[in-house]
């Protein structure tokens, strides 16, 4: 009996930092039910945000950042489709190009691989977002799925290197974007 209790105090702590895949079932659950349950697959817009997280907090050099930079990525988008119109489809990958100014202008090119490796996650993300604007239906809903697909591979890369973004975020995200992107693709693909 007591190898038992050893067995469960030694795994609940491990059980306990896996809060982030937790929360990210939770998140899935959700998007699940709007990608499946009420078909919408429009989830271009997320692609450039995703892409804004991740380059907020290596602008500002500090990947507890990256929780910051959710809500203020979604404010502002939600903020400037409501002041002018424009499609946080457009906005984001904007949003996105102004951010990795502002990295560039606090010198973050002088990091070498890390700058080019986030300059080329900009110009995939922001450029898949853009892609998507110009399609019908189903191919928002197709790129959205490849998008969110591969930026969970994005985050899988950046949870195993440690960088850019905490552990946490970065683990929250592979799993959410894992999940959210193959069924964005299916229902795309079958509707």
């Amino acid at each position: 009996m007591s190898g038992s209790s050893i067995a469960t105090s030694e795994r609940s702590p491990r059980l306990r930092e896996r809060w982030p895949t937790a929360l990210a079932l939770v998140l899935a659950i959700g998007a699940l039910y709007l990608i499946i349950g009420e078909g919408d697959t429009d989830f271009a817009a997320g692609i450039a945000a995703m892409a804004c997280i991740y380059m907020a907090a290596y602008a500002a050099g500090r990947p507890a950042m990256a929780w910051a930079a959710f809500p203020a990525v979604m404010v502002t988008l939600v903020a400037l489709e409501a002041a002018g119109g424009l499609d946080s489809s457009v906005s984001g990958p904007a949003l996105l190009f102004v951010l990795w100014l502002v990295a560039l202008v606090r010198g973050r090119a002088g990091d070498g691989e890390w700058f080019a490796i986030q300059t080329s996650g900009m110009v995939l993300f922001g450029g898949l977002t853009l892609l998507a604007v110009a399609g019908d239906a189903r191919a928002i809903g197709l790129i959205s799925g490849i998008g969110f697909f591969m930026h969970g591979l994005w985050d899988g890369f950046h949870l195993a290197k440690n960088r850019v973004v905490n552990r946490p975020w970065a683990e929250l995200c592979v799993v959410l974007d894992l999940i959210v992107g193959p069924a964005l693709f299916v229902v795309a693909l079958t509707t």
